[in-house]
């Protein structure tokens, strides 16, 4: 099962990064995430739509840390339902993007490892509604789990170049622990989703955030 294959490689390279690339005291402390962001994520119950969010937040903090303003018509319109851009320190914020590419790997391993149960959860779903919506959430899961993992590769190898720029252009050893393990999650995730077919490209599979 290729959901499988993709769990136990991503499972194996995940605890080889914890070992090499701790986070830090300071990392840890920190929410990574804003209230806006959170409570989109909390939203996204779709697994596609999940990863888009994560993805944009990560978009969110190149653009601040890049002090791109190219965008400032589309950030002002994100405001409403993004909030205002995250702040921090570039250790802060490349530090966020390490860890919400590690949220995002952990949500789609809960996922694939969640895959093997689903037909016995599916078997044994009551009449209710609750029932009911949890069912279509796994079924429809199921189906976007695909997409998902190549979304997420697909904006892993945008990631790559502009955190390997990042990488040659700072002295700091902090900061280089944070973008070295975002370098080796996007590598992680763009390697795992040769483990995955990639799904058909279709309209409705196109981003939703």
């Amino acid at each position: 099962m290729k959901t499988t294959k993709f769990l136990l490689f991503i499972l194996s390279i995940a605890f080889c990064l914890t070992l090499i690339f701790p986070q830090t005291s300071n990392a840890q402390r920190r929410d990574y995430f804003t209230d806006e962001e959170i409570e989109l994520i909390r939203d996204a119950n779709e697994i596609d739509l999940r990863i888009n969010v994560l993805v944009k937040a990560i978009d969110r903090r190149f653009s601040v840390i890049n002090n791109d303003n190219s965008q400032e018509k589309q950030t002002k319109k994100d405001s409403v339902k993004w909030g205002e851009l995250p702040t921090g320190t570039r250790l802060q914020l490349f530090s966020d993007i390490a860890n919400i590419l590690q949220k995002a790997i952990d949500d789609l391993e809960d996922l694939a490892a969640r895959q093997s149960m689903n037909e016995k959860l599916l078997k044994n779903t009551g009449d209710s509604d609750e029932d009911q919506e949890n069912a279509r959430v796994l079924r429809t899961n199921d189906k976007k789990f695909p997409l998902a993992v190549h979304n997420l590769a697909d904006a892993s190898r945008k990631f790559v170049p502009m955190l390997e720029a990042a990488l040659e252009n700072t002295t700091d050893e902090r900061e280089k622990g944070a973008i070295l393990r975002a370098l080796e999650s996007c590598n992680l995730i763009i390697e795992g989703s040769s483990q995955v077919e990639k799904p058909a490209s279709n309209k409705k599979n196109k981003k939703r955030n």
